[in-house]
């Protein structure tokens, strides 16, 4: 998650019709996303690229916005209550992703949302919910800090391009898709 938005841009798709996609709300971060990413601000650069090309192989007519990437949805996130907004997104993501980095457990937005991620996925949750939970790791980071034990494996972004680790993203996305998010 980034610190400080750096422009406003407003999701675009195509026009809603009786046979697209249109949320239980206006506000298409109230509706569970196919994908969410987590990220701190050093990162940034890099998933951008990574998430537009998950976007690009996942959307369809029916769901327009299928990975939640912060930047693109500030006017959404904007006003009261932002992190509970997070935090709901991360909750009800059917894949979540967390951009592992030295940056981002000194983040305190990563801080928090890394809170809720812990706590659907390690303390909340049934087992097979974990595989809803997927780990890329973009530079050094501290697992001890993330409380990670070396059996928390991640795909190493250092060893794939950004098209590779979008690959791998939405190979587990098929995978989990199916199953019920509970």
């Amino acid at each position: 998650m980034v610190e400080t938005f750096i422009e406003p841009v407003t999701p675009t798709g195509s026009p809603t019709t009786s046979n697209s996609f249109q949320p239980e709300s206006k506000f298409v971060i109230q509706t569970p996303m196919k994908v969410a990413v987590s990220y701190a601000g050093e990162t940034e650069a890099r998933v951008k690229v990574i998430s537009q090309l998950i976007h690009d192989n996942l959307t369809t007519p029916e769901n327009p916005f299928p990975v939640f990437y912060a930047p693109k949805f500030q006017d959404e996130l904007s006003g009261l209550n932002g992190m509970g907004k997070l935090l709901q997104i991360y909750r009800n993501a059917s894949l979540v992703v967390v951009f592992l980095s030295a940056a981002y457990n000194k983040s305190p937005f990563c801080e928090e949302e890394w809170r809720a991620i812990r706590s659907r996925f390690i303390y909340g949750q049934q087992r097979e919910q974990r595989d809803r939970l997927l780990f890329v790791k973009l530079n050094e980071f501290n697992a001890d800090e993330l409380r990670l034990v070396p059996d928390d494996f991640y795909i190493d972004g250092l060893k794939y391009n950004d098209q590779e680790v979008a690959d791998l993203i939405i190979s587990r996305w098929r995978k989990v898709e199916e199953m019920p998010l509970q």
